[in-house]
């Protein structure tokens, strides 16, 4: 999904949106802990942050709900750890990623 208008579909106009989050979330649950999937969660978990009031097909309460969710996995040991080991102060983007979305939404502190 895009996050910007004219990029592709958005959450605005995707009606199932909230089925396909709690999909990925149950789906994300039970996978391994991945850098890949960590960072995924945490963009998906820094937008839910924002509660958006005008998204149609997700209502501030559901976004909530998923936010939990997604901040649950995100937070267990497992995850915390494979990203504390691949996350490098050091590289532009994982600086950049720690000291804005991990920093918001309260991860790895």
């Amino acid at each position: 999904m895009a996050g910007n208008g004219g990029m592709g579909t958005t959450w605005h106009g995707y009606p199932p949106v909230h089925r396909v989050l709690d999909a990925h979330a149950t789906c994300l649950a039970h996978q391994q802990p991945a850098l890949d999937r960590y960072i995924t969660a945490a963009h998906i978990a820094d937008r839910l942050r924002k509660e958006e009031p005008d998204l149609p097909n997700l209502p501030p309460n559901q976004q909530a709900r998923l936010l939990e969710r997604y901040r649950t996995i995100l937070r267990r040991d497992d995850w915390s750890s494979m990203a504390r080991m691949n996350l490098d102060p050091a590289e532009q983007f994982s600086a950049w990623f720690l000291d804005n979305i991990a920093a918001r939404l309260q991860l790895l502190t």
